[in-house]
């Protein structure tokens, strides 16, 4: 029971703090258009606050273990992907830019989503 108990509250911590951290970031973009080594547009101001609004409404929500874990999961491995990916296409074909802080954020939540889904 203390295992599933510690990792449901690690996967609700893991959805708050994502959406938190994306909802303050999404805002700050539609105000500037770089901080602390982020470059915004508005695009990526939109998906940011899409997965903040996700991650508030599973960390926040009374849901259930798997639901917590598949958000996770699923932004566990997406984030990861996009952080080795930013190394590589920094202008994200042309619809994104992703930084090197941004890069490193993003390996950061997607290694912490990784470890929480998958332990």
């Amino acid at each position: 029971y203390f295992h599933y108990f510690h990792f449901y509250m690690q996967a609700k911590l893991y959805a708050k703090v994502n959406g938190v951290l994306l909802l303050i970031i999404g805002i700050i973009g539609f105000f500037t258009s770089e901080f602390l080594g982020i470059r915004f547009d508005p695009l990526h101001n939109i998906v940011h606050l899409v997965i903040a609004l996700l991650g508030l409404y599973i960390g926040f929500g009374d849901f259930t273990y798997e639901a917590a874990l598949n958000f996770a999961r699923i932004f566990g491995i997406f984030y990861i992907i996009l952080g080795i990916v930013g190394f590589f296409l920094p202008n994200f074909f042309g619809l994104i830019t992703l930084d090197l802080v941004e890069n490193i954020l993003h390996l950061a939540l997607g290694i912490w989503g990784a470890w929480i889904a998958f332990s």
